[in-house]
C-alpha cells in the first residue's frame, strides 16, 4: 500500500483494497448487470442503425396517415360546398317551377274550356247508362284492360 498519497478536496480517494468487491459480491454485481440494475450496457452501432430504421418507418407512415387524413378531409369540404350550392340552385329551381305552374294556372279559364269543349267540339256529358265503373282489385293508381270494354246499352 502506498501511503504516502496525499488527500485532495474534503473525500479520501478509495485504496486498492475498497476498489475490489468482496467475495460473494462479484456474483451479485453480474446478476444486477444482467438483470439490468447497476450498469446500462451500450447499444451497439447495428442497434442504433435499427433503430434509427424503424423510427424514420414510423415517421414515413405517420407522415402518410396525415397526409392521406388531409386530403379526405379537403374532399370532405369540397363535397360539402358542392352540396350546398346544388341545394340552393334546386330550391331556385322549385321556386321558379311553382311560380310557372301559378301562372299557368291563373291564365286558364275553366269555364272557357268547358264552353270550347261543349259548343266547338260537340262534346257533351254522359248519360247515365254510358258509364260503367270498374273495381281496381288492389291497383292503386290504373286499371289494366284485360278484354274489350262492352258497348253501353242505351
Amino acid at each position: 500500500m502506498n501511503r504516502t498519497a496525499y488527500v485532495h478536496g474534503s473525500a479520501a480517494r478509495k485504496t486498492e483494497r475498497d476498489r475490489r468487491p468482496m467475495r460473494g459480491q462479484r456474483e451479485e454485481q453480474k446478476f444486477r448487470t444482467v438483470q439490468g440494475g447497476l450498469a446500462a450496457a451500450r447499444p451497439s452501432r447495428k442497434t442504433t442503425v435499427l433503430h434509427l430504421l424503424f423510427m424514420l418507418g414510423a415517421l414515413v407512415v405517420t407522415a402518410l396517415a396525415l397526409y392521406q387524413y388531409v386530403n379526405v378531409q379537403t374532399s370532405l369540404e369540397g363535397s360539402v360546398t358542392t352540396i350546398a350550392s346544388l341545394e340552393k340552385e334546386l330550391a331556385a329551381l322549385r321556386q321558379e317551377n311553382d311560380e310557372a305552374y301559378s301562372r299557368a294556372n291563373s291564365t286558364i279559364d275553366l269555364e272557357v274550356v268547358k264552353q270550347v269543349a261543349i259548343q266547338e267540339l260537340g262534346m257533351k256529358y254522359a248519360d247515365e247508362g254510358q258509364i260503367i265503373t270498374y273495381s281496381d282489385d288492389g291497383a292503386r293508381d290504373y286499371v289494366r284492360q284485360l278484354a274489350v270494354i262492352p258497348e253501353a246499352e242505351n
